[in-house]
């Protein structure tokens, strides 16, 4: 299977659910366990769609073995909300009462003390990603153990639900794309895959074919 970025991605009964973003993957065992799938019809913010649900790929498509409306109830990819802040984290606590006064954003005089309104909540953000896995974007930059930048990812190749190769290109070494075996890979991060390998050894990979 490859996924790229990007490919749609529809149901059993033809709907389309929304396009790939990022694969979830275990950095110890390069295994794949799920894919981030958003921006559809169905699927407008990220869900995470089970690597078992796939039932096939190419470069355009990735098909699922589930009909659409068995997918309402995955979970989605990433979960905002409002926290409240902490005494500690409050300040001007002696004017309490005015300091919420004006809207959030405002300055405020009360004569004798110049403030600024600031929100009494913050806004977080938490993943869905199973612990120990990394949501890994296709895109990220793959950096040699010389510290050369030798392109991104423009998609990912598994095997029995294991990645064999990550396909890098446009970078500063790579003008073409090339499969890069995934026992070189050193580390996974969500943005950054770094190689064991120094950028000599790959300068002679073959170029990768497009299909």
């Amino acid at each position: 299977m490859r996924f790229f970025r990007g490919s749609v991605v529809k149901a059993a009964d033809e709907e389309e659910v929304g396009t790939v973003d990022r694969v979830i993957i275990d950095p110890h065992t390069k295994e794949i366990s799920h894919l981030v799938v958003g921006e559809g019809m169905l699927f407008p913010t990220g869900r995470v769609i089970p690597i078992e649900m796939v039932e096939s790929t190419n470069e355009d498509e990735v098909g699922l073995n589930k009909p659409s409306e068995e997918l309402d109830s995955l979970p989605v990819f990433e979960e905002a909300y409002f926290v409240e802040l902490s005494e500690a984290e409050q300040p001007f606590e002696d004017v309490d009462a005015l300091y919420w006064y004006p809207p959030v954003g405002g300055w405020w005089n009360t004569g004798n003390i110049l403030g600024y309104a600031m929100p009494k909540y913050i806004l977080k953000a938490e993943r869905n990603v199973p612990e120990g896995m990394i949501a890994l974007e296709e895109g990220a930059d793959v950096v040699t153990q010389d510290g050369e930048h030798v392109g991104h990812i423009s998609r990912v190749k598994t095997e029995d639900e294991k990645v064999t190769h990550i396909v890098v290109s446009e970078g500063l070494l790579f003008t073409e794309e090339k499969a890069i075996p995934s026992k070189w890979i050193q580390e996974v991060r969500e943005n950054e895959v770094l190689l064991s390998v120094e950028s000599d050894t790959l300068e002679n990979l073959p170029e990768e074919e497009s299909n």
